[in-house]
């Protein structure tokens, strides 16, 4: 269990494919990927809760509500691996910006290390998280691309998601 979706459980599978490069065991490949899979922190927006609703993630009134006031939930991926929000703001420019800056607090070696940007047919907003990440974080590369439609289909259209290796998540939903 990565504890980890898309890009998240991605970035494991190409840190693991380094280490076999590198000449290392199957059991330090499999300890290594162990130690690393709470490090690999998640920061999800979804435009609208109208898919979590039907996930049966949010409550139909929390959903109509929400969309009407424009507030986006922030999602991580807690210690379990269980998708959770752990803040809500309003507005997309304000979930770009926040998270970032729930990156930015727990990321480590931002300059040693990719950052994964994902979206679900929004290039726009993504193009605008991964130009703030090069700004404020200045990783060593940034990459973007889709979240996958397993993924999609419960956080709908719109979606921006962020991944990012740092402090391990300690965080229980």
């Amino acid at each position: 269990d990565s504890k980890n979706s898309c890009m998240g459980e991605g970035s494991i599978a190409i840190y693991a494919a380094t280490l076999a490069e590198q000449g290392k065991s199957a059991q330090e490949i499999a300890d290594a990927v162990d130690d690393m899979k709470l490090s690999v922190n998640q920061f999800a927006a979804v435009e609208k809760l109208d898919y979590l609703k039907r996930a049966g993630r949010v409550k139909a009134s929390s959903a109509f509500f929400g969309n009407l006031f424009g507030v986006k939930p922030i999602i991580i991926s807690d210690v379990n691996g269980q998708n959770v929000a752990v803040t809500k703001v309003k507005g997309r420019s304000n979930s770009i910006r926040e998270c970032v800056k729930m990156l930015k607090d727990v990321i480590i070696e931002p300059e040693n290390q990719t950052v994964y940007v994902g979206h679900a047919d929004c290039e726009d907003a993504a193009i605008e998280l991964k130009e703030l990440v090069e700004q404020e974080i200045k990783p060593a590369a940034v990459h973007m691309g889709y979240i996958g439609p397993i993924i999609g289909a419960s956080v709908g259209p719109g979606t921006i998601v962020l991944y990012g290796k740092g402090k391990k998540v300690e965080i229980q939903g």
